[in-house]
C-alpha cells in the first residue's frame, strides 16, 4: 500500500531560525538550490491520484505564492490562524479534515525536513501493513534533542517525549523525523485524540505504532 494522502504542516514561525525566517518562511529557506519544501512536493508530485494538503500561518501569503507559481493548484491549502500558539496539533486536525477519503490513512510531514531523493522514496514507499508508523533518525543526544520515542525490541512504541532541554534520561532514545504514518486501523483514534486535546504536546501514542527508521 502507497500512501497517497499527505498533510504538510508549514504554519509555525521557526523561532530557532529567527535570523533566517523573518523574511521568509523557514520551510522556503533555500537547499541544494531550491526551497526545503519543493524537495518534499517535487517527490509528491510523482505519486499518482495523490491529495497534498499544506497547512499555513506565519507568512501564508508567501508560502501560497510558491505553492501557485510552482505547482498550479495541485494542491491545498488550509490556513491555521492560531499558529502562534499551536504545537501542530490544530495544524494537523485541519489538514485531515481537508483530506478527500482519510478513511484510508494518510502522512503528515513537517515542512523543515531535509532527505535526499532516495531518503524520500523510502519514506513515502510501500507499508506492508495498515499499522500506523513514526519516521525517525538517530537517537536523542546533546546534540539531537527535542522529540523522541522509546520502543521494545520489535519497535513497538511504548513512550514518546518532548524534551527540547537535553535530559540524559532519554539518551537512546530514536529521535523523531518529523513524520508520521496514520494506518487505515487507527484513523479514527488519531483523529479523536487531537480532538480532545489542546495546544500543548500530546504524547498519548496510537496503539499499533512502529518505528521506521532511516
Amino acid at each position: 500500500m502507497i500512501p497517497q494522502k499527505f498533510v504538510l504542516l508549514a504554519a509555525g514561525r521557526g523561532r530557532r531560525l529567527a535570523q533566517l525566517t523573518t523574511q521568509t518562511h523557514k520551510s522556503l529557506l533555500p537547499i541544494a538550490g531550491k526551497p526545503i519544501l519543493q524537495h518534499l512536493l517535487d517527490q509528491l508530485m510523482m505519486l499518482k491520484e495523490r491529495d497534498v494538503v499544506v497547512v499555513t500561518g506565519y507568512r501564508c501569503d508567501d508560502i501560497d505564492s510558491f505553492l501557485r507559481t510552482k505547482y498550479g493548484n495541485a494542491i491545498k491549502t488550509v490556513f491555521n490562524q492560531f499558529y502562534g500558539s499551536d504545537t501542530n496539533i490544530l495544524s494537523a486536525d485541519m489538514g485531515v479534515d481537508a483530506l478527500l477519503c482519510r478513511e484510508a490513512g494518510y502522512m503528515i510531514i513537517e515542512t523543515d525536513i531535509i532527505l535526499e531523493p532516495d531518503g524520500w522514496q523510502c519514506l513515502l514507499g510501500p507499508r506492508q501493513s495498515a499499522l500506523s508508523e513514526w519516521a525517525t533518525i538517530g537517537n536523542y543526544s546533546k546534540n539531537l534533542t527535542g522529540a523522541a520515542l522509546k520502543t521494545e525490541e520489535t519497535g513497538r512504541i511504548i513512550d514518546i517525549v518532548y524534551a527540547p532541554k537535553y535530559d540524559e534520561k532519554f539518551d537512546g532514545w530514536k529521535k523523531l523525523l518529523g513524520a508520521l504514518y496514520v494506518g487505515e486501523k487507527e484513523v479514527a483514534l488519531d483523529i479523536e485524540m487531537r480532538k480532545k486535546s489542546d495546544t500543548t504536546f500530546n504524547c498519548t501514542i496510537l496503539p499499533d505504532a512502529v518505528d521506521r527508521k532511516y
